[in-house]
């Protein structure tokens, strides 16, 4: 009997699933349970290709290949050869972005999807074989290898790579926002629980990006009316998009370590399942990154992380472990730089926040506190 896929036991074996597979899966799920919502389901197809449009992209701008060569046979026939971007030209002949551009016009997409879609709205590929012709003198593949290089143009200009640019500043700004925000922590406590989760929605329903934010929302908000949080300091989190796990969230909890216990698998443990909670059918799950095995509760239906993360969740944090400070920093580059990015965002949408940090603090830039 096959293994359900919304079964939390089941998880690891659909994180294998290649992006195709994952992709597939899903989408048999959306039309069963959405017969009655096209639109939904076409949305969503259009949205879950994104993340491998920037790839095919970043492949066609790293090479000067065309996708085809014409040659003449030796009884005069023209041939039309592929190269390796060649393989592209069907997959691109698929894409459209008509329900995001027309249903979703305020979100924001990746830079790479949003000029190959620019170009394949002029360049329509409109013959399924390279071969037909377009004129006397002219085949599909001469149209296609016309996309390729204008394609490669546009991606290598400098407003193009003044634009990556100002999203690399992004990225930059989101990481030193939350070292700042750590070192600040660490300066005002002189022990802290570090407790790092992964928040997922359940799958047996699709949401949107509001949705999903909404529900995180919920979960930080009341967390000033539940004696489970009276001891957190302050937290990090940073939204992300994959095929197979949809929004999900990577989150960092600080508690003030002299007021805890230093069993921090625990603490985390009780945070994921009041996010479970959450949700209607109590079908929300989560990763405690705290634990370094995985077991499942059949009670609770809890299950930790199968794979082994680089850093664990931290736990007890002293302000002169100068290694785990470390170890907690080389993880906040690490979740800045994933490119799990939002594959639609809305337009001022925040992908990531911290906790406040006091004005007078902000003012003292540089200083530190001294411990006896």
């Amino acid at each position: 009997m096959d293994k359900d896929i919304n079964d939390p036991m089941a998880e690891d074996a659909f994180a294998s699933m290649s992006d195709e597979e994952a992709f597939e899966h899903i989408a048999a799920e959306i039309v069963t349970e959405d017969k009655r919502n096209p639109l939904k389901w076409a949305i969503y197809d259009q949205m879950a290709k994104l993340p491998r449009i920037e790839r095919v992209v970043k492949q066609i701008i790293a090479c000067d290949e065309p996708g085809f060569i014409k040659r003449t046979a030796p009884h005069g026939r023209v041939e039309v050869v592929p190269t390796r971007m060649g393989r592209h030209f069907h997959y691109l002949r698929s894409l459209s972005d008509s329900y995001l551009r027309w249903h979703l016009p305020e979100r924001h997409i990746s830079l790479y999807a949003e000029v190959l879609f620019e170009l394949l709205h002029s360049h329509w590929l409109g013959m399924s074989n390279p071969s037909a012709p377009l004129t006397a003198d002219r085949l599909e593949a001469d149209h296609f290898n016309e996309l390729l290089d204008e394609l490669r143009e546009r991606c290598r200009s400098q407003r193009f790579l003044a634009a990556l640019e100002a999203l690399g500043d992004t990225v930059r700004s989101m990481y030193h926002g939350m070292i700042s925000y750590i070192r600040y922590l660490i300066g005002s406590y002189r022990r802290l629980l570090v407790l790092r989760l992964d928040l997922y929605l359940p799958k047996s329903t699709t949401y949107t990006a509001e949705e999903a934010k909404a529900y995180l929302d919920r979960f930080l908000h009341n967390q000033s009316h539940n004696a489970l949080f009276q001891h957190q300091v302050g937290y990090i989190w940073k939204m992300e998009w994959t095929i197979n796990r949809s929004y999900h969230f990577h989150c960092f909890f600080f508690l003030n370590g002299q007021d805890t216990q230093n069993v921090d698998a625990m603490w985390a443990q009780r945070y994921g399942e009041y996010w479970r909670r959450l949700f209607p059918q109590q079908d929300g799950w989560f990763n405690n990154c705290n634990l370094e095995c995985a077991e499942y509760d059949e009670t609770t239906g809890f299950t930790p992380a199968k794979q082994q993360y680089r850093y664990k969740g931290i736990g007890k944090l002293f302000y002169y472990d100068q290694r785990k400070i470390r170890d907690l920093y080389d993880h906040t580059a690490y979740l800045a730089k994933r490119e799990q990015a939002l594959p639609t965002k809305p337009k001022g949408f925040r992908i990531w926040a911290h906790g406040c940090i006091p004005e007078d603090v902000l003012r003292k830039s540089g200083a530190q506190r001294k411990y006896e």
